[in-house]
């Protein structure tokens, strides 16, 4: 394979990255939209985690 040939390849790759980190990024977008929306006209805004509950969050383990 030709440098060439590489260098479209790396930059489909990467082409292809991008895309995919947009189209998850315009997911969360759209689910924040939805729930903005549907929380109005509330006096507290949506939860941005998935912890709900009346205890803290697991503590992440200690190296």
């Amino acid at each position: 394979m030709d440098a060439a040939c590489s260098t479209t390849i790396c930059m489909r790759f990467v082409m292809a990255e991008k895309k995919n980190k947009d189209s998850k990024k315009q997911a969360q977008d759209e689910k924040l939209d939805e729930a903005l929306d549907e929380s109005f006209p509330a006096s507290d805004p949506p939860s941005q985690t998935g912890f709900t509950g009346d205890k803290d969050p697991p503590k992440k383990p200690k190296k």
